[in-house]
């Protein structure tokens, strides 16, 4: 199964050497959009979402440019904006393929919908208490967080998908 890792920055040369050594490993990274243009995610089986690191002043700008004032809570959780896009934008291309995201704030782990897909390929329904009905982010191996590295380790034992990403690397 193919990896691909979406990144905003490209990797520094010591990281591209090492992640080049494996064949089923690819980069896609853009300063505008991680997901804007054609990439062939039919063979791939794993996709690593990393987080977008703006500058607070160009976040800000854009907040004001919407009218809106936000306090600098509001301006961190909004970091990771993006990489929550970009994991529906995956989602809605393959539903099979899966999709691990890094956050830069704890609190957005609430965002990430449980990835449960019927047979027709569309999402399936849910009903009762939306929160309830979603199992920890964590646990299911969709999200860890960069200030926590061992999150990741611990969830190896809950999820096979992050077992194959550790394989692959």
């Amino acid at each position: 199964r193919r990896l691909i890792f979406l990144m905003d920055n490209p990797p520094s040369g010591d990281e591209l050497a090492s992640l080049r050594a494996y064949d089923d490993v690819d980069i896609v990274h853009s300063e505008t959009c991680k997901f804007q243009g054609p990439v062939n995610l039919g063979s791939c089986g794993i996709v690593v979402i990393l987080p977008s690191y703006k500058p607070k002043e160009t976040l800000w700008g854009f907040w004001q440019s919407c009218g809106r004032s936000i306090d600098t809570a509001e301006l961190s959780m909004s970091q990771d904006f993006e990489t929550l896009v970009q994991g529906i934008r995956v989602g809605l291309v393959n539903h099979n393929i899966a999709i691990i995201m890094c956050l830069v704030h704890p609190q957005n782990a609430k965002f990430l919908a449980s990835r449960l897909v019927n047979s027709n390929g569309h999402f399936a329904s849910r009903s009762g208490d939306f929160a309830g009905d979603v199992p920890y982010p964590y646990a299911m191996g969709q999200v860890y967080l960069e200030e926590i590295p061992d999150k990741l380790l611990c969830n190896l034992f809950f999820s096979s998908c992050l077992t194959d990403v550790v394989e692959a690397l």
